[in-house]
């Protein structure tokens, strides 16, 4: 049975009472017929942590403002808000580094001066048109990009060689 300060436990003819007090304090005393689970004829006290920090960390490091409403809907009880410990795992999460400096700076001056160019494959599956390789080509002036798929890799450089002509015909 139990009402707002006190819990009973009842077994075998004996009788556990846990009971929390004004301080903060658990106070358990009890005795069962067959001495399982027996908590001596002593009083034991432990004391509950009601810091912030401790019921951020119980609740998954839930933040100041969830603490807060849930301490005034009376989920949580009565805690100083104005505490400030840092939690390390949650420092440690919002690390972050900064970004390297962007280049502003342009490598070519016209286009066709310069190409990237990637060849992947083989892949597993071949295309409808039994193609397992494809290059991109990357223009680093304009940033325009071709793709071809081919069958073979060493298809890729008579492939590079007629997109050297197209470029020039342009």
């Amino acid at each position: 049975r139990f009402n707002p300060n006190v819990a009973i436990y009842r077994a075998d003819g004996g009788h556990m009472v846990v009971q929390g007090t004004s301080d903060g304090r658990i106070k358990i005393r009890g005795v069962t017929a067959d001495g399982y689970g027996q908590v001596a004829e002593q009083q034991r006290n432990s004391r509950i942590d009601n810091r912030l920090i401790s019921w951020h960390r119980k609740l998954g490091h839930a933040g100041k403002d969830v603490l807060r409403r849930m301490s005034e809907a009376g989920v949580l009880p009565d805690m100083d808000m104005t505490q400030d410990e840092d939690c390390h795992a949650c420092k440690t999460a919002r690390m972050t580094h900064e970004s390297h400096p962007a280049i502003n700076f342009q490598r070519t001056r016209e286009a066709g001066e310069l190409w990237h160019i990637d060849l992947c494959g083989p892949f597993p599956v071949r295309s409808i048109g039994g193609k397992r390789y494809f290059l991109l080509v990357t223009d680093d002036y304009t940033r325009y990009r071709w793709i071809r798929f081919l069958r073979r890799k060493d298809e890729s450089v008579a492939e590079i060689a007629s997109l050297m002509r197209e470029f020039r015909t342009q």
